[in-house]
């Protein structure tokens, strides 16, 4: 498995995403789920739309998979994740987003993929980059880790998918982006205690990297 994990949108290498895609499979699958706590507005779906035409401008088919459709139903989604060459998963709470992929089995699935070594791109930017982390510590002084909107579900998970050994805060030093001071606070709370971090600014290089 590749990653290509940003801190904000596809970063300042967009081009290397197709590149990094199988030969054989350009399909991509877009997941929104970090913004669950939107709901369905207009908002939101301009903000989707917005991102899945630039994903298609670099050549690819981008399909949206919405993992509430999945909750539940964890041999359904591993099926329709096998259609995929790629996932690019975007921004928002990443309490949420670890919150559907547990729900859903995306979680399980795409550690079976990346143990697998089959030819398959995760790329993700902000809570999309956090995720692969192994765990989610530090994050709630960016992400209200209560704020999971799915019914019943009050339990926070605080491991990521493992992916990385260190955490990952997005917007550091970004003046432009809100959660800037956040992710400043973020630093000073790993850094305190003496755990592995990787700070990016939103203009900086992605980390790219095979596992």
């Amino acid at each position: 498995m590749k990653l290509y994990l940003s801190s904000y949108k596809m970063g300042k290498n967009p081009e290397r995403i197709a590149e990094m895609m199988p030969s054989d499979n350009h399909n991509m699958a877009y997941i929104s789920n970090a913004l669950d706590f939107f709901g369905d507005s207009e908002k939101r779906e301009f903000k989707e739309s917005e991102e899945i035409g630039r994903l298609k401008r670099l050549g690819l088919e981008v399909v949206k998979l919405d993992l509430r459709n999945y909750f539940g139903k964890k041999k359904d989604l591993e099926r329709e994740m096998e259609n995929f060459g790629g996932f690019w998963v975007r921004g928002g709470n990443v309490f949420v987003l670890r919150k559907a992929m547990n729900l859903s089995g995306f979680d399980d699935a795409i550690r079976k993929i990346a143990a697998s070594g089959r030819d398959v791109l995760y790329g993700g930017y902000s809570a999309g980059a956090c995720i692969v982390s192994s765990s989610l510590r530090g994050l709630e002084l960016m992400d209200d880790p209560s704020e999971i909107p799915y019914e019943g579900e009050k339990r926070i998970i605080w491991g990521g998918l493992d992916f990385v050994d260190y955490s990952i805060i997005p917007h550091y030093e970004s003046p432009e982006h809100p959660e800037s001071k956040k992710a400043s606070e973020a630093v000073k709370y790993l850094a305190k205690r003496g755990l592995p971090f990787v700070a990016l600014r939103d203009n900086d290089d992605p980390i790219v990297k095979e596992i």
